[in-house]
């Protein structure tokens, strides 16, 4: 079971349209390169990261733990 983002879509009944999330990010990675922009790994780190310096990645142990 995926995550979904919900869109406005004035031609919907509801006034929104579910979106899968791996289609969401193809599509701003798509929308981003069509007007010169190439995100790169470091830079969604950044971003992900930049309001909380000390905040890194939880490493995750192979035992589950």
């Amino acid at each position: 079971m995926g995550t979904y983002w919900y869109v406005k879509d004035p031609e919907s009944d509801s006034g929104l349209s579910p979106v899968f999330e791996d289609d969401f990010v193809h599509a701003l990675f798509s929308i981003a390169n069509k007007h010169g922009l190439k995100i790169t790994d470091k830079m969604i780190l950044d971003e992900v990261y930049k309001k909380d310096k000390t905040k890194k990645p939880r490493k995750i142990n192979s035992r589950g733990r």
